[in-house]
């Protein structure tokens, strides 16, 4: 696996020292080979991240198997950066790794996107279009008798 490795801190009094040593070492770990590390400096706020970009395109041309970050609010602190930034990685079958928190590169995670998939579809069901007379009845109750058990007699 071919992984960029992303780090980003805030402010330039600030270090990315600890990211990238965690990171490094989930990756040797994992036997994964780190092919390019981008240590960005830019506040969480802000949408201008040239870094980040660079990492996009690397994952567009296929230069990279797998994006690694530390946590999801070093990549982006809004949720709709994320979830674009998930759903283009994965249309180009690039994995996006933040260790404890998400992992696209396992067939788990692939499991789980096809459930995700699914359960977009138009009725909202993992199922598809099932309907709800194809899925089998509950056994009816055994019915009780309120009055006396009445014997046979041989």
């Amino acid at each position: 696996m071919r992984v960029a490795v992303y780090t980003r801190v805030s402010t330039p009094d600030q270090s990315t020292d600890r990211q990238r040593r965690e990171l490094c070492n989930y990756a040797k770990a994992r036997g994964w080979k780190i092919v390019r590390e981008m240590q960005e400096t830019a506040s969480g706020a802000s949408h201008k991240r040239p870094l980040r970009e660079e990492i996009m395109q690397l994952a567009r041309t296929r230069a990279v198997d797998m994006i690694l970050v530390q946590a999801l609010d070093r990549w982006g602190h809004s949720v709709q950066v994320l979830i674009l930034t998930m759903a283009e990685l994965e249309a180009l079958g690039v994995a996006f790794v933040v260790p404890g928190q998400i992992d696209m590169s396992t067939p788990m995670a692939g499991c789980r996107r096809i459930c995700s998939r699914r359960s977009r579809n138009s009725k909202g069901s993992l199922f598809g279009n099932v309907s709800a007379r194809a899925w089998p009845m509950r056994a009816p109750r055994a019915s009780v008798s309120a009055g006396p058990t009445r014997h046979r007699t041989w």
